[in-house]
């Protein structure tokens, strides 16, 4: 009997997979440039309004800084929502190099010819990796593609990630908290406070905890990746991958996933509803403190709420994906891409929202072309004076 023919509709052309790299290298190229001013303004020119979560918002670039590393420079990872399945092509990857087992009856030949493909991309070796790993296979021995501590690697860009949420809930309720009245039934107390910054992140560690901690071993990838209904053996050839299960806790992780990225859309939006009816309702404040105190909300709330969605919105439609297929194959790769837009969004929300900030880029961009005049201005006088010297 003929086995059944697999589904070759999840395939991603290499000159496509290429492009989408080097987009994501020039953006992190502009996220770098902004990085060090966000970090130094963050810093040096926090107004004082915000003195009480300046830590919080110090903490938050340096998670967006990390994720930018982990994202295009030691992972890049590419997703395979409807196949639960990933690979990576970062240095981090290469650093967990993959392990080629088999048994006595391969030859180390044939092995290292399949390494050269896979690990060194050698084009030569390409060429005879199929036929080295026809003679492994049928000799009894497997060729593990995953490389130690991928899953691992995942798990601690998914903390990264839920570090950086739980930062910003952390700046949302000290902000909100500072704004409540005194005899307020929302103005919490120091112990209920920090309840709740310890148990709020709980829910959203708890799937990337069962992520990292559930059973898993690079055999049974290879072994899944053998018998899924689709056609990814061209994964092998693109760098180390994971295939999970599709079992009931990886459904039940998606799913809560699904819902704690909703949950954070709600949990980071809805404290500053309540601030601003707050704000209105006060009547002990004079009109124009209250339109300052505005102001200087919705500046938060686009400094923390309008990057965070270049994360939550991708999350979630992959998630979705995962689970429901809704999506063209291509859409949810593409939109995980777009995650690299993150730190840029972030750093040019934070650096051009804040009038201080502002000033501060303004004076430090003054000073820059100050000097450069100068030095043009000197250098002619220069110029003049070891003319008169030479004569």
């Amino acid at each position: 009997m003929l086995p059944m023919p697999k589904d070759n509709s999840l395939f991603i052309p290499l000159e496509t997979e290429n492009f989408l790299f080097l987009v994501q290298r020039v953006f992190f190229g502009f996220s770098v440039c902004l990085h060090i001013p966000a970090l130094f303004c963050l810093i040096k020119e926090t107004p004082a309004h915000q003195a009480q979560i300046k830590p919080n918002l110090i903490l938050v670039q340096i998670a967006v800084i990390v994720i930018d590393l982990f994202d295009t420079i030691f992972f890049e990872i590419v997703p395979i929502a409807e196949a639960f399945l990933g690979y990576c092509k970062g240095l981090l990857c290469r650093v967990l190099q993959p392990t080629v087992v088999s048994n006595k009856t391969s030859t180390i030949e044939e092995q290292a010819c399949v390494y050269a493909s896979l690990v060194l991309q050698d084009d030569d070796a390409k060429f005879f990796s199929h036929f080295a790993e026809q003679k492994i296979k049928a000799a009894g021995g497997t060729r593990v593609l995953v490389a130690k501590g991928i899953i691992t690697c995942v798990g601690l860009y998914v903390y990264t990630i839920t570090a950086l949420g739980a930062a910003t809930l952390t700046c949302i309720l000290a902000r909100h908290q500072a704004l409540m009245p005194e005899e307020s039934r929302w103005k919490l107390g120091q112990n209920i406070r920090r309840a709740i910054l310890i148990g709020l992140p709980i829910p959203f560690f708890l799937p990337p905890t069962v992520f990292v901690v559930s059973p898993f071993s690079a055999e049974e990838s290879e072994r899944l990746l053998n018998e899924s209904r689709y056609d990814l053996y061209w994964v092998r050839e693109r760098g180390p991958y994971f295939k999970l299960p599709e079992n009931t806790i990886l459904h039940v992780t998606a799913w809560a996933s699904i819902f704690n990225l909703f949950g954070v859309i709600v949990v980071t939006m809805s404290p500053f509803v309540h601030m601003f009816y707050v704000l209105n309702q006060e009547a002990g404040k004079s009109d124009r403190t209250k339109q300052l105190v505005r102001r200087s909300l919705q500046r938060l709330f686009v400094q923390l709420n309008v990057p965070l969605l270049f994360l939550v919105v991708p999350l979630i439609i992959f998630f979705v994906q995962m689970e429901t297929r809704i999506f063209p194959f291509m859409f949810p790769v593409i939109t995980m891409f777009t995650v690299c837009l993150h730190p840029i969004c972030h750093n040019l929300v934070l650096l051009f929202v804040m009038p201080t900030y502002r000033k501060a880029i303004a004076k430090g961009l003054r000073k820059l072309s100050g000097m450069r005049a100068s030095n043009v201005v000197k250098s002619p006088l220069n110029s003049v004076k070891s003319v008169k010297s030479v004569k």
